[in-house]
């Protein structure tokens, strides 16, 4: 197996996310590994007939200084957590393809994201970010689903790491 350096934790900035960053802080705090908190965010584009419609600049303005804050607000949780080391990174992009590329040109060991767990109809229309991450990574994946099952003490229901105390 390879070590544990570099950790990816795509956020939505959903309790899902919040319990793969605590996954990743424990994950972190035994192999000593970097964490990389990440968003994934495309400017949004309105489609007419006349042609595309974007974002005014001073909106895109706000609404990337409120995803940096939401994203500080998450490497401070992480560092809470116990992570060794913590950095945010807002990526351009797709969701899943972003994450995927990101993992890739950062040569990250492991991808630790929430799941929503959606199924049937729900999944079919609203798509699963974590699925198409699953699918196409260069590293393994680890999905976190919030709920009764994950709030489980990590810490304490998991195996130290070979050399940790």
């Amino acid at each position: 197996m390879q070590p544990l350096r570099k950790i990816l934790v795509p956020v939505d900035f959903s309790t899902h996310s919040a319990e793969a960053i605590r996954y990743a802080a424990d994950l972190s705090r035994r192999y000593e590994a970097n964490v990389t908190v990440a968003h994934a965010y495309q400017p949004p584009e309105y489609a007419f007939p006349e042609g595309y419609l974007l974002q005014k600049a001073s909106d895109q303005t706000a609404r990337l200084a409120m995803l940096e804050r939401q994203l500080a607000h998450c490497e401070a949780e992480a560092r809470a957590a116990g992570a060794v080391r913590v950095e945010s990174k807002l990526i351009d992009g797709v969701d899943s393809a972003a994450i995927v590329r990101f993992a890739e040109e950062t040569e990250q060991d492991l991808i630790v994201m929430g799941t929503h767990g959606r199924t049937g109809f729900k999944r079919a229309i609203l798509g699963s970010v974590a699925e198409k991450v699953v699918r196409t990574a260069p590293c393994p994946v680890l999905t976190i689903r919030a709920g009764a099952d994950s709030r489980k003490n990590f810490a304490a229901a998991s195996p130290s790491a070979p050399g940790s105390p």
